[in-house]
């Protein structure tokens, strides 16, 4: 014969004892069990006690089974005997032949995983060759949210397209939008290393570990509303589609979004394309040195010898003892400029490349240039600029040489970013954006490559300071 008795109370319950007897016939059984508070933030501990008495007239063979509603990790337990068992959400105290009259008592400490109402229902079980006695009960607590974190990542920064030996760099943003502070929190990168080579890391006082193909990082505590940035150099070795992910989270928190933990997206690279072979440098200037602009500077010019017209065309630097102005970007340790637009076959191109200023002139030779073919890149303005306000010039002069002079007042060691358009309606980007070192800024407008090859005379522009980087 077999009694089951199911006892459900609302909170509170941190006072209320449960005693429940299973009878058949002269045989009994008690189960006594309380837990250690009526509400608990999640995550954190919440303990039972209960005691299980054998008062029938024979020993009896007994287990006592607690099995949550909800997700719970388990942290301790204790038991006069026996042994115990566990599974996801269950666990169970096997206390093996229980003499008459004897009381057992266990304790069991979880930590809850998930908000709202955390049922715990202890069942009794007592078998023996002729009876088979059950007691049972509901023990439901409240699991609170004023411990809860909600904790996100987000990866940005990669270009539309990458080649191979490019050197580029990416942006993570960790975010805490609370309403709690998170404790410990780790952030782990996944960079595929056999794809890649990590160049460098740079973020302030933060030390990190290297796991296989995974840099984790100990964050520490996030404040809610705090955000954490970090950027990651790296140079692709290999063509083709390379995955990122980031992952966040802390492990004694709740996190109450965890669907934003998680980021993961992929690299386009690609090699350069086939109109590389048609294409020539040469010198048309000597190195000079600019008042201005307090740069070098040296007119060099592309030439398309091939049967076809080139979507686009960098020129890479190699053995530079000063570091390229107007470069926008640097493929296995060497800057390059790029001519942004189509170059038909049998024509040619003139490129100022800007240096920075060295205390005597440096010798350039024509070897040091390698030019090739790549896609026509995207000079539209960045959306992030789209919404700003653009800055007053100070000075927009056409010079007797045919370039443009553009002046405008600056903050010093900010980024800006010149636009430029023909009509006013269409506006373009000069490449690249450029870190000011002064209170006014002096730039000339020489066509390519930091604009594209239309006169400058009679343009149009426009100057913005860009959003502080990670």
């Amino acid at each position: 014969m077999k009694f089951v008795f199911n006892f459900f109370r609302t909170l509170p319950l941190a006072l209320v004892l449960f005693l429940i007897t299973a009878r058949s016939g002269a045989q009994t059984v008690g189960l006594f069990a309380q837990p250690s508070g009526n509400t608990v933030d999640v995550s954190n501990s919440i303990t039972y006690t209960i005691f299980v008495t054998n008062n029938s007239p024979a020993q009896e063979t007994i287990w006592v089974t607690n099995t949550f509603s909800g997700p719970v990790e388990f942290t301790d337990f204790f038991s006069d005997s026996g042994t115990v068992t566990n599974t996801t959400n269950s666990f169970t105290f096997f206390l093996g032949t229980v003499d008459v009259g004897t009381i057992n008592e266990m304790t069991l400490t979880v930590e809850p995983l998930a908000l709202g109402n955390l049922t715990n229902m202890i069942v009794v079980n007592s078998e023996t060759e002729i009876t088979n006695i059950t007691a049972s009960t509901n023990i439901t607590v409240s699991v609170l949210s004023t411990n809860v974190a909600d904790l996100g990542v987000t990866l940005s920064g990669f270009p539309v397209i990458a080649y191979t030996n490019d050197w580029v760099s990416y942006d993570l943003s960790v975010t805490n939008a609370g309403p709690a502070a998170a404790v410990d929190v780790i952030l782990t990168n996944i960079i595929p290393t056999n794809e890649v080579e990590l160049l460098s890391v740079s973020v302030t006082n933060q030390s990190y570990q290297t796991v296989n193909s995974n840099l984790i990082f100990n964050l520490g505590t996030l404040p809610a509303g705090a955000v954490t940035n970090l950027q990651f150099t790296i140079e692709p070795t290999n063509a083709g589609v390379i995955p990122f992910t980031a992952e966040v989270g802390t492990t004694n928190q709740m996190d109450s979004d965890p669907t934003n933990n998680l980021f993961t997206t992929n690299l386009m690279v690609t090699n350069f394309l086939a109109g590389t072979s048609g294409l020539t440098m040469s010198m048309n200037s000597s190195m000079t040195f600019n008042r201005q602009t307090g740069r070098e500077q040296q007119v060099v010019t592309l030439s398309n010898g091939g049967a076809s017209t080139i979507d686009s065309a960098r020129v890479i630097v190699t053995g530079l003892s000063d570091w390229l102005f107007n470069a926008v970007g640097t493929n296995n340790g060497s800057p390059y400029v790029v001519y942004g637009e189509p170059l038909p076959s049998g024509s040619n191109v003139d490129l100022t490349l800007q240096f920075y200023p060295d205390r005597t002139s440096f010798k350039f030779a024509t070897t040091q240039l390698h030019p090739v073919e790549i896609e026509q890149p995207d000079l539209s303005m960045p959306p992030v600029l789209a919404t700003t306000s653009a800055i007053n010039l100070l000075l927009a002069s056409n010079l007797l040489s045919g370039y443009t002079l553009v002046e405008f007042q600056s903050i010093s060691n900010q980024t800006y970013t010149i636009a430029y358009s023909d009509d006013m309606t269409n506006w373009l980007a000069a490449q690249p954006p450029f870190r000011t070192t002064a209170n006014y800024v002096l730039w000339i407008d020489y066509g390519p490559p930091e604009t594209v090859s239309n006169s400058p005379s009679g343009r149009y522009y426009r100057v913005y300071m860009n959003p502080p980087t990670p």
